[in-house]
């Protein structure tokens, strides 16, 4: 049975490098063409992939590249779920521009390898989930009830979130920019990953583990849970009232007037007050 095993993948071995090694160049006469596609909850974008957001009352795509390279570039909506894929690698083109219209329906984006996303306008969704791994990247304006975004690997994100409630989770080296405007905002940041947050929120609860940074000296909050460990720097602004919960070579560095509860501090943990 082994013996059989190993023979079917040598003999699969030259088919799978024949289709490793397949390359197409664009002939550089430019073409649009958009299909309608059914409405979808989520766009899964696992390759390297370029899309600019549209929202519209019939979801569709819209793809402008070279003539001969539309049937490369494969989509479809399967279980409610909007995916891409090349069939060949494509090595270069005159132009190549993906728009995906959205609907009302629309409530997680996921990201992986080289993809990008970015969106012409706000996208006005209620509960609302962005996923990005690799080094993907998502350049978004959001407006939910409820948003939450889990970062991981080396994607970088830019956005700006208008929200009730705001939960984030960084994970490995990923990097957002992120201007809030929320009620609520909860951040998780672990192993070595960086987030630099402006704008306001009633009440920020903040984990910071593993060597991760959190810079929040323009994020201005009125209360703030802080909880934060090994060799995490933590930024904040502060008004009203902040606890803290600190271990291990931890650094706090806090603006604004806030009344300071320290629940835990040890190891070599320090705390800066600073003044803008």
């Amino acid at each position: 049975m082994v013996r059989n095993t190993i023979l079917i993948l040598l003999l699969l071995l030259p088919t799978l490098s024949v289709r490793a090694q397949e390359k197409i160049k664009g002939d550089r006469n430019v073409t649009i063409v958009e299909t309608e596609v059914n409405s979808f909850k989520k766009i899964a974008l696992y390759e390297k992939f370029d899309i600019v957001l549209i929202e519209g009352t019939q979801a569709s795509v819209e793809i402008e590249t070279d003539e001969n390279l539309h049937d490369v570039i494969e989509f479809s909506v399967i279980d409610s779920v909007l995916s891409f894929k090349t069939n060949a690698k494509i090595v270069s083109s005159k132009k190549m521009e993906i728009k995906v219209r959205y609907t009302k329906d629309l409530q997680e984006i996921e990201l992986k390898d080289d993809a990008e996303i970015s969106a012409l306008t706000s996208l006005d969704i209620d509960n609302f989930f962005l996923k990005t791994y690799d080094n993907s990247r998502a350049y978004l304006n959001i407006k939910s009830s409820d948003f939450k975004f889990i970062g991981n690997g080396k994607s970088k994100s830019r956005l700006n979130i208008e929200s009730s409630m705001t939960n984030l989770e960084l994970n490995d080296n990923t990097h957002l920019e992120a201007l809030l405007v929320t009620d609520s905002t909860k951040v998780s940041s672990y192993m070595r990953s960086k987030a630099v947050v402006e704008g306001s929120s009633k009440n920020l609860e903040l984990n910071a583990i593993s060597s991760s940074e959190f810079m929040g000296k323009n994020f201005t909050v009125n209360t703030c849970q802080l909880t934060i460990e090994d060799s995490c720097d933590a930024t904040l602004n502060v008004t009203d009232q902040i606890s803290i919960n600190a271990t291990g070579n931890s650094d706090v560095f806090l603006y604004g007037t806030g009344k300071i509860t320290m629940e835990r501090f040890t190891d070599s943990a320090s705390l800066q007050k600073k003044e803008f």
